[in-house]
């Protein structure tokens, strides 16, 4: 399995590097829409969808929503604002597995209007950090953040995982894996902040944002493992092969990449 992950790892990284670096802003806004309308066909699985039709008419809104938050970004305001809630709603459920379970935030409909808030809003938070002299950049740093800290978690929790983090919710979780995790976004912030030449409060806001954006990761995990928990599936897809679906892969980044799109806004008024 490992294996398998690496080699489609290996196929899809300069595909993703490619786009980044080789695409115009208005070609990357473009080229990430399929892989964001995969991400909403799995959602509707996650959420019980079981109708083409449906799915179909689903996948269609999402895509006009992207074209009118590109023309006209006002409109993505409302989606900002109501994106902090669902996460603040779902970590309360995460943290209180199974207790809390309420059937009105985890079922169909509500799912299906959350969609949005975490595929289009994320899908917006690239091409803002694209759109900026450092995008690209700005970009590879989030994407080594997140998967450098999936990577430490990983090999840390299987040599010195013990204390889980939320068993019922992810039994593979361990503590000693998010240590490994942030240990991990901790070199990789620093590295990138001294390879940028910053220094003194530039450089410990690089590092405490990449920490945190580490951590608002690990929530993604989180959650999409209680999602694919409720609606009785290993993984969201079957599309990337030792991987599961694109939201297997992503949904570290859908939550993060708008707080760090954010938080780095807060570093360019330093």
């Amino acid at each position: 399995m490992l294996l398998q992950r690496v080699l489609t790892a290996l196929i899809l990284a300069p595909l993703a590097i490619g786009l980044l670096f080789l695409a115009d802003a208005e070609l990357f806004a473009l080229g990430l829409m399929p892989l964001i309308l995969v991400g909403g066909a799995e959602w509707c699985r996650l959420a019980g969808v079981k109708s083409m039709v449906f799915k179909t008419i689903y996948l269609l809104l999402l895509a006009v929503l992207m074209v009118v938050c590109y023309q006209w970004p006002v409109v993505i305001g409302p989606l900002l604002v109501l994106t902090p809630v669902w996460w603040l709603l779902i970590g309360w459920v995460i943290t209180g597995y199974p207790d809390k379970q309420p059937g009105w935030l985890l079922s169909k409909a509500p799912m299906l209007l959350a969609g949005p808030l975490l595929l289009v809003v994320s899908w917006y938070a690239f091409i803002v950090m694209r759109g900026r002299p450092e995008g690209q950049w700005l970009i590879m740093l989030l994407f080594a953040l997140v998967w450098g800290a999936d990577i430490g978690a990983y090999f840390a929790g299987r040599r010195w995982g013990k204390v889980k983090l939320m068993a019922e919710v992810s039994p593979g979780k361990s503590w000693e894996g998010v240590i490994g995790g942030s240990v991990a976004a901790l070199l990789v912030a620093a590295i990138a902040a001294l390879a940028a030449g910053q220094t003194g409060i530039e450089l410990i806001y690089l590092i405490v944002v990449g920490m945190v954006t580490a951590w608002v990761s690990v929530v993604g995990d989180l959650a999409e493992s209680l999602f694919k928990r409720r609606a009785g599936v290993k993984d969201s897809g079957k599309l990337l092969p030792g991987h599961g679906g694109v939201l297997d892969r992503i949904d570290g980044l859908v939550i993060a990449a708008p707080f760090f799109s954010i938080a780095m806004l807060g570093h360019w008024q330093l």
